[in-house]
């Protein structure tokens, strides 16, 4: 594969140009981070390079035209290299059935290939960001849970919930590659009303108290989060925990996180939301072990 090879240097050129298009569009609030973005920009791409007459070239093509326009993200900040790499699997996916519809159409229209022809299929990303755009992409409210056992008392664990001093414990994979770290929490007023600021590596949330029972629960609204690069595709909206005593000396915590997203499909999107946020959540519950240890 090199670009010596037309189907390769054609194949690439149309991924990378509808890539770089799809990015200034999104830039400047012409396109979503919906269907159009994640599911019709990589199937336009793949139906393109299917219709090639070297399909093994085209694919090559594409594949390294998707990994530029990743590079562009991340170096340009457009979006964290944690984001880049979760998105890659649907844009693959969705590449591989357009190759197939492409090699579909290639076999009913004979050779006939030309440039022009190449760049048709990105009329579909066109078509399917302009609904989206008239029809909304609205924010779809989800939430998240996790649970541990813990060896301590309720009010052991409820107070290394309430004042986090330090978070030191070994950072996860995600984590390593851009996922934001967590290092200590500070409570102003243990009453409903009370600000919690949580410090990040990478920024600061901020927590207020919306309902607490001492030692069993404790819910706070999100009103805060600034963790470096605005992601304006998700919404945080309260962290909840509840804590459940298992004998004299155990207890169950049930850590919720709820929030909004707006990234589509949400089949795909759901569930690696779910898993960042339960690897937040078992970052903190690690931690957390490791305080009720100390007392």
């Amino acid at each position: 594969m090199s670009f010596k090879n037309k189907s390769f240097k054609t194949s690439f050129i149309v991924g990378f140009s509808f890539c770089a298009i799809a990015i200034l569009l999104m830039v400047i609030g012409f396109a979503d981070l919906g269907l159009g973005m994640f599911f019709f920009l990589p199937l336009a791409i793949g139906i393109s390079s299917g219709m090639l007459p070297d399909l093994k070239n085209a694919i090559g093509g594409t594949i390294v035209a998707l990994i530029f326009a990743s590079v562009l993200l991340a170096f340009t900040q457009i979006e964290g290299v944690i984001c880049v790499l979760m998105a890659l699997p649907i844009l693959l996916l969705c590449s591989w059935i357009g190759w197939g519809i492409g090699r579909m159409i290639r076999k009913k229209n004979g050779d006939e290939n030309k440039l022009q022809t190449s760049f048709a299929p990105f009329l579909i990303f066109i078509m399917a960001t302009v609904f989206e755009l008239f029809i909304g992409n609205p924010f779809v409210p989800s939430s998240v849970s996790s649970t541990v056992v813990i060896d301590g008392s309720a009010s052991q664990v409820y107070n290394s919930i309430i004042h986090v001093d330090t978070v030191d414990v070994e950072t996860n994979l995600l984590q390593k590659i851009g996922l934001p770290i967590p290092r200590k929490c500070i409570l102003t007023e243990e009453k409903i009303g009370g600000l919690r600021y949580c410090e990040f590596e990478e920024g600061q949330i901020i927590e207020t108290i919306k309902e607490i029972r001492k030692n069993e629960y404790l819910r706070m609204e999100i009103t805060e989060c600034k963790l470096g690069k605005d992601r304006n595709w998700l919404k945080f909206h309260e962290d909840i925990y509840t804590l459940n005593p298992i004998g004299d000396n155990q207890t169950e915590i049930i850590r919720t996180t709820t929030y909004s997203s707006n990234l589509k499909p949400r089949i795909y999107w759901e569930y690696i939301e779910a898993l960042t946020i339960s690897s937040e959540q078992d970052f903190v519950f690690r931690n957390l072990i490791k305080d009720v240890a100390k007392l």
